[in-house]
């Protein structure tokens, strides 16, 4: 069992070793911002606003909108994200990427991959961009996933954010990193690049707040006029807006997550050839043995099917986002976590 005691998730050795990974990556980001956080004066008082900002989420409150850009920006605030916010990002990229395996969207690089091996045949480049990407969590799965299942095929890996200070993050993670708004659109253009020269669009948690036609419009023309073969989405809520818009479009729709229990569109897949993947062609998917078996958090959908709901959690149901204006405790109870006090903190001491 890992990270959330009172939902708790499991994984197997090779899970740890991952996240062992990911722990390792982690502490260069760590360190960075430590510096960062050093240079804006009482680094205490930075951890601590940064930590409310995190938990308390005044935003969410006022806007609608989990964290500003502003917040985002905070080195306080980055710290506790790089440290919590990681193995979210992590784990369901990479549960998201071998749902996508076993229903066939990566068949064609595994093939390639073997070709690859046996001499004689280079491969073409999987190029991939994570729209909201932030300091690159969901790269950092990608690359190595198709390190194990396409060892052979060349990665170009790219995060595009709306907060241009996660690029120091994500360079030190050996990524691309560019300063784009979703609303921009052009986003081959962004990234100096030809219709069919990106592969994929992987979309996480950004949705939410730009479910509107020219989003869906942008996302469309990706699929159609650029190439893309797919985009990969990942969102909180199990009824996502986006993927009936999209669907309305013409565009194909295979949905990852287990229908048994109810619809589940928190994992989901945009493509315009319906015969790349198995679901959408007809076909049986593979067999999955999940390395993080629950991610995301699933064990409500059956306790709730059956009228009992003991876990007394659920994820985002609604169309757009939680309503937390009448939660008027939120934050009333915040207290700044100590064990975080930077004078224990391991970045602070080697200085």
């Amino acid at each position: 069992n890992w990270i959330n005691s009172r939902y708790p998730f499991e994984t197997s050795k090779e899970g740890y070793q991952l996240l062992i990974q990911l722990l390792d990556s982690n502490e260069n980001l760590l360190r960075e911002n430590m510096n960062l956080i050093m240079a804006q004066g009482d680094p205490q008082y930075v951890m601590a606003f940064g930590e409310m900002l995190y938990e308390v989420k005044p935003c969410l409150k006022a806007y609608g909108e989990t964290w500003s850009q502003d917040e985002y920006g905070h080195p306080g605030f980055q710290r506790v994200y790089i440290k919590l916010k990681s193995f979210q990002r992590f784990t369901e990229t990479w549960a998201t990427l071998e749902r996508c395996q076993a229903d066939g969207l990566f068949d064609k690089h595994i093939s390639d991959s073997e070709k690859a091996g046996k001499g004689g045949f280079q491969p073409q480049t999987i190029r991939m961009a994570s729209i909201g990407g932030g300091p690159a969590f969901e790269l950092l799965a990608i690359k190595l996933f198709f390190e194990r299942i396409a060892p052979n095929v060349p990665l170009e890996l790219i995060s595009l954010d709306l907060q241009p200070s996660w690029k120091q993050y994500v360079d030190l993670l050996g990524f691309k990193f560019f300063h784009w708004n979703i609303y921009d659109g052009n986003l081959l253009e962004k990234l100096s690049l030809n219709a069919g020269e990106l592969t994929y669009v992987v979309i996480s948690y950004v949705l939410i707040y730009c479910t509107d036609d020219q989003t869906m419009d942008m996302l469309t023309s990706l699929l159609r006029d650029d190439l893309v073969r797919a985009i990969i989405v990942s969102e909180r809520s199990e009824a996502t807006a986006g993927v009936q818009l999209m669907e309305k479009r013409g565009v194909k729709v295979a949905k990852l997550m287990d229908q048994s229990y109810g619809k589940d569109e928190r994992q989901t897949v945009f493509i315009d050839d319906q015969t790349i993947m198995h679901s959408t062609a007809g076909r049986t998917k593979k067999e999955l043995t999940p390395v993080f078996p629950n991610v995301p958090f699933s064990e409500h959908k059956e306790a709730r099917q059956k009228g009992n709901h003991p876990l007394h959690w659920r994820p985002f149901h609604e169309e757009s986002r939680r309503n937390w204006r009448n939660d008027r405790n939120r934050g009333q109870n915040f207290r700044y976590n100590r064990r975080d006090d930077y004078k224990r903190d391991p970045f602070y001491r080697r200085r």
